[in-house]
């Protein structure tokens, strides 16, 4: 990773010294040709003025350009630079003071790297001289004390110049990081304005912080709305493997990460080493954040006023010593996590005030739906479409409740898409029964963690998969509970008490119409009722028929009919009056209804004629209804005013079934009609079907 400070150095440095170095080289060679003209001649200055050529074309061209300004390339340049100009000062002479490049190679390692490898550049340049002043002149006294008090100036000199040049190289490196950190913080706020969703912010934020800081690595984690589990949700480290995948939105809880949890608790950020690092990768929660090869991590909390939102975690592979989290890196990244704290709360408050305006605009559309009808089930589908915009779920279905059955019903129930037929939930079990006993909203956030929390143990519906998160609120209407309303994910904390008051505000404005719409149902029901026995009337009766006929023909299933009369019902409204001949009506009624099934159809045909339809059922199960029923009338007692005795009635029967005997509804009625007719002529108290007739 070349930074920006080593790109500006080599802009300010290495390319001026490079010029110098060439031009160096030149006036060595003009010099040393004004010195002695014959020089030229000599193959060693020949063979010093290729290497010098080579190794600054290796050096300046190569190295520089691939390895950077890292310490080995400046010692290699450093004391290539001190050898080259040693060796020629053999041909340059006394013309040029030596002493005086070394020094400007001192000062040039000092402004790029600093004080150190200046210092141990001035020791080798005096190590050089002395060297290359025994080779090349006599041992006398006099000339070994020139040569020490020269040494000793230039060790002196050097040493000043590599302090000096230290202090420069210190100065423009803060002020390089100061810039390039100012420059970070803006780049942060230019991503922050862009119109782009959190989700898309953060992981372009921790991609910035890895490259510009620059850092091996950085998450941002931010917490749930429980407070007790971190996702990630940016992720961005340099050299990532190819089948290395990306842990975006991935959670974990903070007890099972305890560097997290103390971090947030303290509101302090911590730096951990490599021992500290391999002990919390023994936890698998670690290895989504922490990976091999990393030596120190930054953990630094994201605090607001409002609280706390998470955590950034910067990590760096490259060893401590080299790219140490010194105080002023730490400063700058806690100033960093402060602004990025900022966006995000930002942008959280943003998007919460686009979702509260999304919930009411679906509570005033919900309002709209449910009085655009007064039928119940148009009415709980258009419920179920308005919330389904506004909170998406796995799972959402709506329970009526029948007080005197104590049956919660469900009318709609839609699980993964997929719509399932009513059923009933049994009594006194489930998260649904608990909400309609209690009367009171109900949410779990996450199920598998918070199994000790919930009040009552759930029951699993549609499909055969527990529900992680579940919100259920009930219809009320006053004193009474008419039902819930309940949505429910199979992914943790998929709502909130945002949901919640939107699913209760729903459930008031439902529950008028639920109500409404139950009583216009009631009103409905009985416009097509027998007033007097209860039983369908003879309009409805053929409307139900004819449905059950239509449904027969599209499934292939029978359809049988019983055409019922009472026997002589005259005699006893002549003989006893007519309010015992409503009560006779209403006893062959009873005698009906307590032989047939649920899904059956009774009706009253006119006077004292009714109708049986049985869906489903052949001919030889219609004899078996028909053959009860008469059975049943028999053993009832009926008493006249007196408290006298009198006998029970009777009941001619006749039965068709369709297909069997007709494949329209006249046919089948005409079929049913004549067997009824045979019945009463053959005695009455008969049972006669179409195969008989």
């Amino acid at each position: 990773m070349e930074t920006k400070v080593q790109v500006d150095i080599k802009k300010l440095v290495i390319i001026p010294i490079e010029i110098i170095y060439w031009v160096g080289v030149s006036l060595v060679i003009l010099f040393s040709l004004l010195v002695n003209k014959e020089i030229i001649v000599s193959s060693l200055l020949l063979i010093l003025l290729v290497v010098a050529i080579a190794f600054g074309m290796m050096y300046f061209h190569f190295l520089v350009p691939r390895y950077g300004t890292k310490p080995w390339i400046i010692y290699i340049g450093a004391f290539g630079f001190i050898t080259i100009i040693a060796l020629f000062s053999s041909f340059i002479g006394d013309g040029i003071h030596i002493g005086a490049l070394y020094l400007t190679v001192i000062f040039s390692v000092g402004i790029i790297s600093g004080s150190e490898i200046a210092l141990h550049t001035a020791f080798y340049a005096v190590f050089a001289e002395i060297v290359l002043t025994v080779l090349n002149s006599e041992k006398s006294p006099e000339s070994m004390y020139l040569l020490g008090v020269q040494a000793v100036i230039l060790l002196i000199a050097g040493y000043f110049i590599s302090r000096l040049t230290g202090v420069f190289h210190e100065k423009i490196q803060t002020s390089e990081r100061q810039n390039r950190y100012l420059s970070i913080l803006l780049k942060v706020g230019l991503i922050s304005s862009l119109p782009d969703d959190l989700e898309d912010t953060i992981p372009r934020i921790a991609e910035m912080i890895t490259r510009e800081v620059p850092v091996s690595s950085c998450q941002i984690c931010l917490l749930n709305s429980s407070k007790d589990q971190l996702s990630i949700l940016g992720y961005f480290k340099f050299r990532m493997h190819k089948e290395e995948k990306l842990p975006f939105g991935q959670s974990f809880s903070l007890h099972e990460f305890p560097i997290f949890s103390d971090v947030l608790e303290n509101g302090h950020y911590r730096v951990i080493d490599d021992v500290q690092i391999k002990a919390a990768m023994n936890d698998t929660s670690g290895t989504n954040l922490l990976f091999e090869g990393l030596n120190t991590a930054c953990f630094l909390p994201m605090q607001i006023k409002r609280g706390k939102l998470g955590i950034i975690m910067v990590g760096e592979a490259r060893h401590k010593k080299r790219e140490p989290f010194t105080q002023q890196k730490i400063d700058f990244l806690q100033t960093l996590t402060s602004q990025v704290a900022a966006i995000i709360n930002n942008a959280q408050l943003f998007q919460e005030a686009q979702h509260q305006a999304k919930r009411l605009e679906a509570v005033n559309r919900v309002a709209t739906a449910i009085s655009s009808t007064i039928e119940l089930e148009n009415l709980l589908e258009l419920i179920y479409e308005q919330l389904s915009k506004v909170t998406p779920s796995d799972t959402y279905y709506v329970g009526l409740y029948d007080s005197e059955e104590d049956v919660l019903e469900i009318h709609i129930m839609i699980d993964k898409g997929e719509r399932f037929p009513r059923f009933s939930l049994p009594r006194d079990k489930g998260w649904a029964r608990w909400v309609i006993q209690n009367r009171q909203p109900l949410l779990i956030r996450h199920f598998s963690t918070g199994k000790d929390q919930t009040p009552i143990e759930p029951i699993v519906i549609g499909y055969n998969q527990p529900s992680e998160s579940w919100l259920g609120v009930p219809l009320l209407a006053g004193e009474r509970t008419l039902g819930l309303i309940a949505i429910a994910s199979y992914s943790p904390n998929a709502f909130d008490e945002g949901d919640k008051l939107l699913l209760s505000n729903v459930a008031t404005q439902a529950a008028l119409a639920v109500d409404n719409a139950r009583q216009h149902a009631d009103v409905k029901e009985q416009a097509r009722r027998d007033s007097l026995t209860g039983v369908y009337n003879h309009g409805y009766l053929l409307t139900l028929l004819n449905e059950a006929i239509e449904h027969g023909k599209n499934e292939g299933t029978p359809v049988s009919l019983i055409m019922i009369d009472i026997d002589y019902f005259k005699e006893y409204n002549d003989q006893y009056g007519h309010v015992l001949g409503d009560q006779v009506l209403q006893m062959g009624i009873q005698a009906i209804q307590s032989n047939v099934k649920k899904g059956d159809i009774v009706g009253r045909w006119g006077g004292e004629e009714f109708a049986i339809v049985l869906p489903g059922a052949t001919l030889e199960q219609a004899y078996g209804v028909a053959k009860r029923i008469q059975m049943s009338l028999a053993s009832i007692k009926i008493f006249d005013k007196t408290g006298k005795p009198i006998p029970p009635p009777t009941l001619s029967q006749g039965i068709a079934s369709f297909p069997q005997h007709a494949d329209d509804i006249a046919k089948l009625v005409d079929i049913a009609d004549m067997a009824l007719y045979r019945a009463k002529n053959l005695g009455r108290n008969q049972i006669i079907t179409t195969e008989e007739s």
